[in-house]
């Protein structure tokens, strides 16, 4: 006897077998679903920073950071995908046990009783089990489930992974799970549409018992059978399928949206783009927050696309012990040194971060000593008051960057590019900044004591008030810087570039700028810096740091030379690596007492004097700043240096001629290429200074015995 291919039996037996294989594997789904989603939302910054690793759910093996953010939504994918052929395939075969049911049964009450032999599994409740299981209170939480499940949350924990990760701006992974967001979800619009609910509707013909016990009588079979009732149901299932099928075309272009245009994070190419405006304010209020906030006050709502690390344990110590032990083991002479000397003898790299891209980062207070950011970019990065002693900076992008108070001793930030930094106050004592981006720095009171400044393109900065005793400026560019008040005693200035500077009270004793001591004819400042520069008033009295430094520290100011000079490489030195050390106190010894004999001091002083006459004279000044803040060289850096830094102040009333030379550039951008790249903030910036510039006028005094009008 052949098998009979309408065999009821046989097809309800192939359903529940096919049901209870999906309904383990659902619940496995399910299971590990929600594994990832807690794995995956306990993810710190910190962990993100470090690049620590993480454990892969269920198979509780640990993955590199990038390796778990790369093969779990692939895995997660594949996994959606297998459930839902699983899904697909029992609606192939409910679909048949459907067909056989309505021939072979043709009143719905038999077919009721038929369906409740069907496995309890909710997905087989939502295609074919009882018309009291697919509608109703009952039907709409089935079906809730149903989309919750398979819909909501595998999209929810694809997104979880893209929006945990985007603090960490890696561009290639960031697309990675964008692909994977749209992948799943083409996944469920391609088989949801194919697992389709079963009708329960006869066909013509034949009598439809009543769906409920509870409604009887000739009246409930009237109802039934009125085919102005069958048509109003049957327009209604009709809207409602309508409305779910918009709703869902809705609730996947918002996804898409999401993942593609709201989830960005600032040095994304989208971010500035054009077409992207429209959604900046959701990604601000979502995710972002303000970019200018210190301490934001406000969170955003899902997280952060930026790393907050602001007073974070980066474990720096624990590494910096655990070298120290090292080399008291490789060399016991180091057990009996100071434990943060022999942190620093030889120096060590406790992290490395080469080529990682945190910009816009909040590293407020951060612990980065002897930290490898090698190309890393840290784009107007929070770096308050961040330890950074020791720090290989090399080539690192630091435009904009906030390192005010920030401890750089021994810093190695050759070629590092600074433009506009926030440097204030900011300790580089031994710091190797030779051939730094510096355009538009602020560097105010920054003690850079032995600091190496040649050949930095300072054009602009700001460096009023900096402690530059015994730094090295060898062709350093400082067109247009204002060095005000900069101690410069022993400082090192041979062909730097002082073009339009400005050294009003700068203290230059032992400032050396000929070639040679022994040869008198070079001048101070040799080349064309030396009569362009604002050294009406500079300061050559005898003495390493200023009287009111020397108070503070408790210096003697009337002890002896020697012992000054002592106390003042003591407290240079005092936080600068010993690997630097002796390199810094080289630099220093230039003003030891004993250095010079008096002849060449008075030498070099006449020198100065004679660079008094030279000054700058107004008109020629004006016109250097006009030719710097216009200038394509250092765009906008130089110019937005200029306007803060006060030397366009200092053009008196020619300033609002070059304001409106500037202002012009947004018109016709070929008259003032220096400020192309200004922003709102700057043009504000130059509104302020144009108006502190306007003449005060006094308000009108009124004389008490002055006798009022009309009498």
């Amino acid at each position: 006897m052949g098998i009979e291919p309408r065999d009821l039996g046989a097809l309800e037996k192939a359903v529940n077998d096919a049901a209870g294989r999906a309904s383990n594997l659902w619940i496995s789904f399910v299971f590990f679903a929600t594994l990832i989603a807690i794995t995956t939302g306990t993810v710190t910054h910190r962990q993100l920073f470090l690049e620590l690793p993480l454990k892969l759910p269920v198979l509780n093996v640990e993955l590199p950071l990038m390796g778990y953010f790369f093969a779990v939504p692939l895995f997660f994918v594949v996994f959606h995908f297998y459930m839902l052929l699983q899904l697909d395939g029992l609606g192939a075969k409910i679909e048949d046990y459907n067909a056989v049911l309505r021939e072979q049964h043709a009143h719905a009450a038999d077919r009721r009783l038929l369906r409740q032999r069907l496995d309890s599994f909710i997905f087989a409740q939502v295609l074919v089990g009882a018309r009291d299981r697919r509608e109703g209170r009952i039907g709409a939480l089935n079906g809730a489930v149903a989309w919750i499940t398979m819909v909501g949350l595998p999209i929810g924990v694809l997104l979880l992974l893209q929006l945990m990760f985007l603090p960490y701006h890696h561009q290639g992974m960031t697309w990675w799970h964008r692909v994977c967001v749209l992948a799943d979800l083409g996944l469920v619009w391609f088989f949801w549409g194919r697992v389709g609910g079963a009708e329960d509707a006869a066909p013509a013909g034949l009598v439809e018992e009543p769906k409920s016990p509870r409604i009887g009588g000739a009246l409930a079979a009237r109802i039934q059978m009125s085919p102005a009732i069958e048509r109003i149901a049957a327009w209604s299932r009709a809207a409602m399928r309508w409305a779910i099928a918009r709703t869902a075309v809705a609730a996947g272009a918002l996804v898409v949206l999401f993942a593609t245009l709201v989830a960005v994070y600032p040095t994304e190419w989208m971010h500035t783009a054009w077409f992207r405006a429209p959604f900046q304010p959701l990604t601000r209020l979502l995710i972002e927050g303000d970019l200018d906030e210190v301490v934001e006050a406000r969170r955003p709502w899902l997280g952060s696309n930026r790393l907050l690390l602001a007073d974070t344990d980066l474990g720096v110590e624990e590494k910096l012990v655990a070298l120290a032990k090292t080399r008291e083991v490789l060399d016991p002479s180091t057990k009996d040194k100071a434990a943060d000397q022999a942190r620093s003898v030889p120096r060590k790299v406790t992290l490395y971060l080469w080529d990682r891209d945190l910009s816009y980062a909040n590293l407020l207070r951060a612990d980065l000593r002897q930290v490898d950011l090698t190309r890393a970019n840290m784009r107007r990065t929070n770096l308050i008051q961040a330890r950074l002693e020791g720090a290989n900076l090399w080539v690192a992008q630091l435009q904009g960057a906030d390192l005010t108070a920030a401890r750089l001793q021994g810093a190695y930030l050759r070629s590092a590019h600074l433009q506009g930094a926030y440097l204030r106050w900011a300790q580089l004592q031994g710091a190797d900044l030779s051939w730094a981006q510096l355009q538009g720095a602020r560097l105010g009171e920054a003690e850079l004591q032995g600091a190496d400044l040649s050949r930095a393109q300072l054009q602009g900065a700001d460096l009023d008030k900096a402690k530059l005793q015994g730094a090295v400026l060898l062709g350093a560019q400082l067109q247009g810087a204002n060095l005000a008040q900069a101690q410069l005693q022993g400082a090192d200035l041979r062909r730097a570039q002082l073009l339009g500077a400005k050294l009003t009270r700068a203290r230059v004793y032992r400032t050396s700028c000929p070639h040679s001591f022994a040869d008198a004819a070079y001048w101070c400042l040799s080349g064309v810096g030396a009569s362009i520069a604002d050294v009406l008033r500079i300061d050559l009295r005898k003495t390493q740091r200023s009287q009111v430094e020397s108070s503070e520290n408790g210096t003697n100011l009337t002890g002896s030379a020697a012992n000054e000079f002592r106390r003042f490489v003591e407290d240079v030195l005092r936080d600068v690596p010993a690997e630097v050390q002796q390199l810094v106190s080289r630099r220093l010894s230039v003003l030891e007492p004993k250095a010079r004999t008096h002849e060449q001091d008075v030498q070099l002083a006449g020198r100065w004097q004679q660079e008094r006459l030279r000054s700058l004279s107004p008109p020629r000044r004006v016109h250097i700043i006009w030719r710097l803040a216009c200038g394509s060289n250092g765009a906008p850096h130089v110019a937005r240096g200029l306007v803060r830094n006060g030397r366009l102040s200092d053009t008196g009333h020619y300033l609002h001629i070059i304001a409106a030379w500037m202002r012009s550039d947004k018109t016709d951008g070929s008259k003032c290429a220096g400020v192309k790249g200004f922003v709102d903030a700057d043009w504000v910036q130059l509104t302020r200074v144009q108006f502190d510039a306007l003449p005060k006028v006094a308000p009108a005094k009124h004389d008490a015995a002055q006798p009022s009008a009309g009498k």
